[in-house]
Formats: structure tokens, sequence, C-alpha cells
């Protein structure tokens, strides 16, 4: 909210630090677990951090929340570039971080 009115932000702009937060969580988790670094299972995981967040393991372990509804166009735009829907999507991914079943599922890999 900018004084009394709302609106839409969003892009890496607004996810990369809560990612960069995520990640300090989880690789101080798997420290305290004594578990080889997450820089170390990133770099042995196939696709690297991102293979780790898209891993069946990590997705049927419910660390993400699917969004299956919405669209990119939050700014009022005649059309829709991208709808989200079951699954990946190119709008959400595979939606938003369960952080805590996150920290859990990473942490014990």
């Amino acid at each position: 909210v900018l004084g009394t009115n709302w609106f839409n932000a969003g892009g890496t702009s607004a996810s990369a630090p809560q990612w960069a937060a995520i990640s300090a969580l989880i690789a101080q988790s798997r420290a305290s677990a004594n578990k080889a670094s997450l820089a170390a299972l990133a770099m042995a995981t196939p696709g690297g951090f991102n293979g780790l967040l898209y891993s069946p393991k990590t997705v049927a372990a419910a660390a993400l929340f699917d969004i299956t509804m919405g669209s990119d166009n939050a700014t009022g735009r005649t059309s829709t570039l991208y709808s989200a829907v079951s699954g990946y999507d190119i709008a959400t991914g595979l939606g938003v971080p369960n952080v805590n079943q996150l920290l859990v599922t990473l942490t014990s890999l």
C-alpha cells in the first residue's frame, strides 16, 4: 500500500531477497544438522538449486504450494500472457514455497 492506494509489485526484485533469506535458513539448518553445505548439495544436484526445488521429492513433500488460479494480468492490460494452471506454469512456476516444509525436506537430503 502506498498512501491509501494499492499497487502490484513482483518479479525478481521482490523474489530474490526472499529466496536469499530462504536459502540462508536452509544452509543454517543443514549446518546445524551436520549435513553437507547447501552449496555442495546444489553443485551435486543436476540443475543446481533449481534442481533441488523442482525435484519430485521436494514437490511431493508439499514444499511448494501450487498456484492454480490467476494470471500475469494484474495491471489491467487487455490481454493475459500467462495463466496459472495445476502443476508447473510460466506464471507461477511450481508455486509458493512452504518454507517450513522446504527446510525439513532440504535438510534431510
